[in-house]
């Protein structure tokens, strides 16, 4: 539900920086904060991802040792 969250929030930022540099949007943030913001929720959605990639490999290791120990 996280990675959800997160990747609407990645796509909202988008929009909203897009449509700043185009001109259509009139908001008092700069494109280099807008541009930080979009750069830093990339990079939460990707590392959010690979730990929960990392955590279900260690957990599907951890029940394979389980089942083979007597």
């Amino acid at each position: 539900m996280a990675i959800l969250l997160l990747f609407i929030e990645t796509i909202l930022v988008t929009v909203i920086m897009i449509g700043s540099l185009v001109g259509i949007l009139s908001n008092p943030i700069s494109p280099g904060i807008l541009t930080a913001f979009w750069f830093a929720s990339i990079l939460a959605l990707i590392g959010s991802i690979t730990l929960r990639k990392f955590y279900k490999r260690r957990y599907k290791k951890e029940i394979a040792i389980r089942e083979k120990s007597p």
